[in-house]
């Protein structure tokens, strides 16, 4: 493994333990000031469709913000993961409509279609991360999912973190790494240069 690569790894760990570290009471509060924030964005207010996570563990939750997108009338389309470590977004009207799926993580049906390109016009894309830096360069859990999925999508990308996972130094990163447009804390919403 190269230097670049350990250090990835040293940090997803560092960053990993220290949000598991937060009382459910503590992501809580947070989580509620992250989706607040994300609900006013211009970015959020002027989509039609948003592709989203389904948070799982420690992760910052998005179960308030999908209800809330839902109640908005907006189309809410969350990830399925495909061979190839790629990802497909399948529209969802409720939460119960997902199921288990491998790393713990909730995805919805075989049965329900994936989102067309052109479906995806005037959408957000909502990322998960374990650490990012202000210029919006991430490290999530290290199998590129995303990067793969965003390297090719045209709307705006907004990743939510903790506060404590935001670097104000740029993070080891490669040509395949995507950078996000937005990201989104509990004390600030960051547009990346």
């Amino acid at each position: 493994m190269d230097t670049a690569a350990l250090e990835k790894q040293r940090l997803r760990e560092e960053r990993l333990a220290a949000r598991e570290a937060l009382s459910e009471q503590e992501r809580s509060v947070l989580d509620d000031r992250i989706t607040q924030k994300l609900l006013a964005t211009s970015e959020y207010v002027e989509a039609t469709t948003v592709l989203t996570y389904v948070s799982v563990s420690s992760e910052v939750s998005t179960r308030m913000f999908i209800e809330s997108a839902l109640r908005d009338g907006k189309t809410v389309a969350v990830p399925r993961c495909l061979p190839g470590h790629c990802l497909e977004f399948v529209a969802i009207t409720s939460l119960d409509q997902l199921i288990a799926a491998p790393f713990g993580l909730l995805e919805p049906p075989k049965e329900l279609p994936a989102l067309t390109e052109e479906q995806m016009d005037a959408s957000i894309c909502i990322v998960p991360a374990l650490l990012i830096d202000t210029k919006g360069y991430r490290l999530g859990y290290g199998a590129g999912f995303y990067d793969r999925f965003l390297s090719t999508y045209p709307g705006k990308k907004i990743c939510l973190a903790y506060q404590q996972n935001l670097s104000r130094t740029t993070l080891p990163h490669t040509a395949f790494d995507v950078a996000v447009d937005v990201v989104i804390t509990e004390s600030e919403v960051l547009t990346c240069a």
